[in-house]
């Protein structure tokens, strides 16, 4: 079935959107009637062959593509609105676009976010995502808030994708653990409801998405400050301690990133009150090390400081 580009947009991604929603697709330009609250916005992009295989299935990638703009707002403490979507494609599946729409809109779905416009174009598969969202009750998270003396506090636990990357053959011994890395790399989840509690305790946050090592590292030049991070208490998939026993290994796999979990600087003496809030979301939180008056990153292993690699994370042009 042949479409142009109205076609395209008025059989896939026309919905009903929230009455504050003035002008909306179809039109130049989306028209938002706000009242005072704080405006958020981000965006992403995922280009075929470097954020996900060419033959994924194209429910996975519609999920993906709303998911890690979730968790750029979620790391901000902000709830999501609005979305635009900006589609390069090298033709007009109705299958895949049709699966495509399917896995984008249940995640919208769940989160309230109205696709508001974007744009369709022909070319190799790429997807640029814009999402808008509003402070709740005019707070909101930053990096650049981290204080000297408090915790370092990751939710959830890193690694799940990067077993899957880098171990596979030997994760496929273990059945379980496989279907579940599989899920978290085909279907991130975003701590949207956690970065919304998190406005009331936490002082500085960041999504981990480029490998929890370089994420920290950026938090903390953002708020110019140091820390000391104890490598053996990250929360980590069940089995890394198996598949990663030395510290090269573990280093590599935490470095890996598309985690999406919220790593945050807080008061130690609140850890009791947010781990009650985070309960009802069925969300664990882990203190994993200290923010210090020195500019650096120190690690720790078994009780030793060990030296950083080079990298400490995912860099798209470290890879040309």
């Amino acid at each position: 079935m042949k479409m142009d580009e109205a076609g395209i947009i008025t059989r896939y991604f026309l919905r009903e959107t929230d009455p504050s929603l003035r002008e909306g697709i179809g039109d130049d330009a989306a028209v938002i009637e706000l009242s005072s609250s704080q405006l958020v916005v981000t965006t992403d992009s995922l280009v075929s062959g470097v954020h996900f295989e060419s033959d994924r299935d194209a429910d996975a990638i519609g999920h993906k593509a709303l998911a890690v703009n979730l968790s750029d707002m979620a790391a901000m403490g902000a709830t999501p609105h609005w979305a635009l979507l900006a589609l390069t494609l090298p033709s007009a599946n109705d299958a895949w676009l049709s699966a495509f729409a399917a896995g984008f809109f249940r995640l919208a779905e769940r989160y309230q976010v109205d696709l508001i416009g974007g744009d369709t174009t022909l070319g190799p598969l790429t997807i640029t995502l814009s999402l808008l969202g509003a402070c709740v009750g005019g707070r909101y998270l930053s990096r650049r808030g981290a204080r000297v003396g408090d915790g370092i506090y990751v939710t959830g636990r890193v690694a799940d994708v990067a077993l899957l990357a880098l171990h596979a053959e030997q994760l496929h011994h273990y059945p379980e653990a496989y279907d579940d890395s599989q899920r978290r790399t085909m279907y991130p989840e975003a701590r949207v409801r956690a970065g919304e509690i998190l406005t009331h305790y936490a002082s500085a946050a960041i999504d981990v998405s480029d490998g929890i090592l370089k994420d920290l590292n950026q938090l903390l030049t953002a708020s110019a400050v140091g820390a000391e991070l104890r490598i053996d208490d990250i929360p980590v998939a069940p089995l890394v301690d198996e598949l990663c026993p030395t510290i090269e290994t573990r280093l590599e796999v935490l470095s890996y990133g598309d985690d999406y979990e919220l790593l945050f600087i807080m008061q130690d003496d609140r850890l009791d009150d947010l781990t009650r809030e985070l309960a009802a979301l069925n969300t664990a939180v882990t203190r994993i090390g200290i923010v210090r008056q020195e500019n650096d990153l120190c690690c720790t292993w078994q009780g030793k400081k060990i030296d950083l690699p080079r990298s400490l994370g995912y860099d798209h042009f470290a890879q040309q």
